[in-house]
């Protein structure tokens, strides 16, 4: 079984909002890929970042992405997941990886 920064080759995947993103498929140095549906039929493929990953429960993986956060920033906007808790004065929106540093858990 090949593993990468606690990230597996067929590891399951979910998104923040719970939304399924398959199996891990590969590993890369710097993030992996995951695919749901099969090859032949309705096949989505997604490459993530392992910074992108806030954590494991039950076994699956969820990363801090939602469906809508290329969007948002293509349009200009603040993805909702980049959002983050902050004390009066200070930044409100963080990267992923800044937020978890900022949360606790980086």
């Amino acid at each position: 079984m090949r593993s990468n920064r606690g990230v597996t080759v067929g590891q399951h995947v979910r998104d923040v909002e719970g939304n399924d993103l398959g199996r891990v498929r590969s590993l890369y140095a710097t993030g992996f890929a995951s695919a749901r549906g099969f090859p032949w039929l309705f096949r989505q493929d997604f490459v993530l970042r392992y910074e992108d990953v806030r954590g494991e429960k039950d076994g699956v993986l969820v990363v801090s992405r939602a469906p809508g956060d290329v969007y948002a920033l293509a349009a200009g906007e603040l993805p909702a997941s980049w959002k983050v808790e902050a004390a009066p004065g200070m930044p409100s929106a963080a990267t992923p990886t800044e937020g978890a540093q900022v949360n606790g858990r980086g």
